[in-house]
């Protein structure tokens, strides 16, 4: 758990790129969905109410609220009962070399930049004016406007690092796990490399790969992998696309899918060309080996659709390939 002062010490020593300052309206109608945040952030409540879901994380939103994020963070907002005005501010935040050995440690280790905190300013008067004199600054351009917005931001931050040292605020640890897997379920018809993925949530490969292992057991490409033969086997259920069209668009090998649908179901291979309650005189059992496929014995005249049935009675499960002729 990273202690406010070490949180602070890695403030004083960090250098901060304003990246962008955005002024947004939500109308009662209108939401945020699944937003993947470029950068870390701070977002200031200026007008309404809102229910903000970082990561999972639901929280409620008034005037004056402020939330910090980092980046890869997926943010959903809703308004409640009237439209809801925010104000977010992204920044990049780096040690510069050389700097103290305790430090660098202190910001591999717990990464202060992506932390996810709520809180309500206790001058929030004071801080409301300096935000809406940032944003004005940033909007105006040139170089001193954006070098007196950046004098800003940091006048923000200390009152808003005074007030968490003062009312004990809890600093809540991005879960990179969590962060990934909701961006894969997103976007698991598209091509996804994990070098991007730790780039996207700002830490390493290696990092990502172990923390992975240890909540899930298996790696992030395996994971992934899962993901799509999941998707793979709703589409084969529930829709008229072919085995080739799924795998296209899962982003999954037609083998790999076959060998993952099979994947601890018994060597049963039900064969059924009959009408329905006439399948068991037309059952053949097809002991299958490393290699087998069965693709490979059905003529291209044929259109297969694989269709899994778990047996919970008899705790079984078939693989069962409904063929129909062209």
């Amino acid at each position: 758990m990273l202690k406010l002062n070490e949180h602070t010490a890695v403030w004083n020593r960090a250098s901060i790129r304003l990246l962008d300052i955005r002024r947004v309206v939500l109308g009662i109608d209108e939401e945020l969905c699944a937003y993947r945040v470029p950068s870390s952030f701070f977002l200031y409540a200026l007008r309404g109410s809102a229910e903000v879901e970082l990561d999972g994380g639901t929280s409620s939103m008034k005037r004056f609220h402020v939330l910090h994020g980092g980046k890869g963070a997926c943010l959903d907002i809703r308004p409640s009962a009237e439209p809801f005005e925010y104000v977010i501010v992204f920044y990049k935040a780096v040690i510069p070399l050389p700097s103290r050995q305790e430090i660098l440690d202190l910001l591999h280790q717990h990464r202060p930049f992506q932390l996810q905190y709520r809180l309500v300013p206790h001058s929030s008067l004071a801080l409301f004016s300096r935000i809406e004199e940032l944003e004005r600054s940033w909007k105006k351009g040139g170089e001193l406007e954006h070098f007196h917005a950046k004098a800003l931001f940091y006048q923000c931050v200390y009152e808003l690092l005074w007030q968490l040292h003062r009312d004990g605020v809890q600093l809540a640890r991005a879960n990179l796990v969590s962060q990934s897997i909701r961006y894969m379920e997103e976007h698991y018809a598209s091509s996804i490399a994990l070098d991007a993925l730790a780039d996207l949530l700002e830490c390493s490969v290696g990092h990502l790969v172990k923390l992975f292992k240890r909540e899930t057991g298996v790696s992030p490409i395996q994971y992934l992998t899962q993901i799509r033969l999941k998707h793979a086997k709703e589409l084969l259920l529930n829709s008229e696309s072919t085995l080739e069209e799924i795998a296209i668009y899962v982003g999954c090998p037609i083998n790999i899918i076959l060998d993952g649908c099979s994947k601890n179901i018994s060597a049963s291979l039900l064969y059924d060309f009959g009408p329905r309650g006439d399948s068991s005189k037309k059952e053949q059992k097809i002991q299958r080996s490393g290699a087998y496929s069965p693709l490979a014995t059905i003529a291209p005249s044929f259109i297969v659709r694989m269709i899994i049935i778990i047996n919970t009675v008899e705790k079984r499960s078939y693989l069962c390939l409904a063929i129909k002729d062209c």
